[in-house]
């Protein structure tokens, strides 16, 4: 085989990797409650995005199994902002577990929960207390979820701000 077919076939192979690594990846478009939700309440998720997927799937952490398959609802226009968000309702869902939701064309949502008696841990608790009292940045390795600006900020409101929780 001659060496630039080689070069050829490798930077193809490469560049597939990286398309189907990417097609596999977390998505801040799908937004539920992080830690968790009760096992016998509503369980609710918003998809921000205009994709032409309907179905959306609750598969387990570890991503080799589904334990439950569901229709994302019409899309809707939002009349304040330019986005569109679809519901995927998973409230039939009742087994206890450790979830992510995959949506086709999207991809993964951050992991959750669903249990009998959701307590939130130490962390947990200061990260919830700190998000309704103030603006700030709040960092993985000081709350255990994944890192996300709250609130968002709003016009003629205080800046937001990074604090380390230790």
């Amino acid at each position: 085989m001659k060496p630039y077919k080689l070069k050829t076939y490798f930077v193809l192979f490469i560049l597939l990797s990286c398309k189907a690594l990417t097609a596999q990846s977390l998505t801040e478009n799908i937004r539920l409650n992080q830690l968790g939700f009760y096992l016998h309440a509503n369980k609710i998720a918003v998809v921000v995005s205009n994709i032409s997927a309907n179905d959306f799937y609750i598969i387990t952490a570890d991503k080799k199994d589904t334990a439950y398959k569901g229709q994302l609802s019409e899309p809707k226009q939002s009349t304040n902002s330019s986005f569109t968000t679809r519901i995927a309702d998973f409230s039939a869902l009742q087994n206890e577990g450790s979830y992510v939701m995959y949506v086709p064309h999207l991809g993964y949502s951050y992991q959750f929960k669903i249990a009998k008696n959701m307590q939130a841990s130490g962390q947990d608790q200061q990260a919830i207390l700190i998000l309704k009292c103030s603006f700030i940045l709040l960092h993985q390795q000081h709350t255990g979820m994944q890192e996300q600006k709250f609130p968002v900020q709003v016009a003629g409101m205080m800046p937001v701000i990074t604090i380390n929780i230790s």
